[in-house]
């Protein structure tokens, strides 16, 4: 599989990042990667009250992440 360098000037955090999304990420200082987990963090849909658990989030990354890696 083929994929493009990911732009450090872009790379957000994620919960399902790529390899590349990985490298770009560590190239970042700890100070970039702060401010862009903060800008995430203060995103609008973060202020969305619901009634799932942490187990519940969790459950659904971990399914996702697996759809995702199996194509």
């Amino acid at each position: 599989m083929i994929t493009k360098p990911i732009d450090r000037n872009t790379v957000m955090p994620s919960a399902t990042p790529t390899e590349a999304e990985i490298a770009a990420w560590n190239e970042l200082t700890r100070d970039e990667q702060l401010e862009r987990m903060r800008a995430e963090l203060h995103h609008p849909d973060c202020d969305i009250v619901s009634s799932a658990t942490m187990d519940d989030i969790r459950r659904r990354g971990r399914a996702l992440a697996e759809k995702l890696r199996r194509g």
